[in-house]
């Protein structure tokens, strides 16, 4: 509290370098404890805390003011709660080929957001500013078009999709973080349903760039719109050159099958949270030009799905993960196996000096469709233990299906006596 001073202005400001790492370590801690959440609230953490620091600057004199913000914390979020809810829509270029889009449902749908698809002419004309040098938002078209001028990409590219989507909330910041965090999954689904089964040999393309196993990638910039209004732009970290990208002929029929099969994610399940989170990773992965980085993405949507515990060991993890997949050879696929775990083990504990392959990336890609394929089959029929139960207990072995089958005959039978057992007292 002592750190939050106040400026000239009536803002506020951070007391030093040190004050601003203490602020970086506590602000998470205090948003937590005193019940506050982003995303209930639909504003973005960084003006919740800006918000939290007024607050902290109204009691910094007080004699007890830890007391002073409890007692002032129910009129504080009854505040921010009574702030309306702002339609902000977001607009952008897909680099998925538009020679594709019939492959794709009118408007995709990952939980409460909807993305609607629009011809090229349309969204120019609906969502890219084109005012005249007097008008009062020139200003952030004029920094609009400067980006686009020095950007490898085309915002008008005639390749490309074009996409919008409208979302409710209380601050701009947050709408964009929400409908980008969305996109991320849907573009994961896209990239799982594009490369399902598939893998990836050495690429003749001697480009600046490494191969990347998927180009569909996050878009390159975000329009945003308020009340008809051209607001401001968003753009993402990775400037680099986005390509149409498409599903191989070969393999369209698949990726429309796949892609239909995903769910919407509008009815929450108990496992869709690790669902979600691992089709984050597989993106991530996906489009990750670097083996090292790509693999160990991968491996994190693995560790995701398999229900890792702390304490629990690689092997389990692997394990798990292999269950559900089929080997023609089980001893090709133990040494497999192995070897993915041998690779990762190597890299964590021994440094940098072991070089991941292709092949490396192929297996762990592998491992982990096949369990988002599980959870999507099983997404609304089991729960954490039936999953974990199955991913422990798994096997095609009969005489092991038999076992399983008559220790919990054992089990049911002690369940009824001890009914029996109640009963009489």
């Amino acid at each position: 509290m002592d750190a939050v001073e106040q400026n000239d202005d009536g803002g506020w400001r951070y007391s030093g370098s040190e004050a601003t790492r203490k602020r970086e370590r506590l602000s998470p801690i205090v948003v937590e404890n005193l019940s506050l959440d982003p995303a209930s609230l639909r504003i973005s953490y960084e003006l919740l805390e800006s918000e939290l620091n007024d607050l902290l600057l109204e009691v910094k004199g007080a004699d007890d003011p830890a007391q002073q913000v409890e007692e002032k914390l129910p009129d504080f979020k009854q505040r921010l709660y009574g702030w309306d809810l702002s339609e902000y829509v977001v607009a952008f270029p897909l680099n998925f080929h538009r020679r594709s889009s019939e492959l794709l449902l009118e408007s995709p749908q990952v939980g409460d957001v909807v993305f609607e698809r629009l011809p090229r002419s349309d969204w120019e004309e609906r969502f890219v500013p084109d005012y005249d040098e007097d008008h009062e938002n020139y200003r952030r078209q004029r920094k609009l078009m400067d980006f686009v001028d020095k950007s490898p990409n085309e915002l008008d590219n005639p390749s490309f999709t074009y996409w919008f989507t409208s979302y409710r909330a209380r601050g701009e910041k947050y709408a964009v973080d929400h409908v980008c965090d969305q996109l991320e999954i849907l573009l994961g689904m896209m990239n799982y349903s594009a490369t399902a089964n598939r893998i990836q040999t050495y690429s003749q393309d001697s480009g600046p760039w490494p191969n990347r196993w998927g180009e569909l990638r996050e878009p390159f910039i975000y329009l945003l719109h308020k009340e008809d209004e051209f607001v401001r732009h968003y753009w993402s970290e990775d400037a680099t050159l986005r390509k149409p990208d498409s599903p191989h002929s070969m393999y369209e029929d698949l990726f429309e099958y796949l892609f239909k099969e995903m769910p919407t994610f509008e009815e929450e399940q108990p496992l869709d949270g690790r669902l979600l989170n691992s089709l984050r990773a597989f993106q991530a992965a996906i489009t990750e030009p670097s083996e090292r980085e790509s693999f160990f993405e991968f491996w994190r949507g693995i560790e995701i799905l398999t229900l890792v515990e702390e304490g629990e060991t690689m092997s389990e993890v692997v394990g798990r993960a292999a269950a559900m997949i089929g080997w023609k050879d089980s001893e090709l696929g133990r040494i497999r196996r192995n070897r993915a775990q041998n690779k990762r083990n190597s890299y964590v504990h021994d440094g940098a000096g072991l070089r991941l392959t292709i092949a490396d990336r192929n297996l762990v890609k592998n491992l982990h469709e096949t369990l988002i394929d599980h959870y999507i089959d099983k997404r609304d029929d089991w729960g954490y233990e039936e999953m974990k139960f199955a991913l422990e207990q798994f096997t095609v072995d009969e005489a092991q299906i038999e076992n399983l089958r008559e220790n919990r005959n054992r089990e049911l039978q002690l369940i009824d006596w001890f009914e029996e057992i109640s009963e009489k007292n």
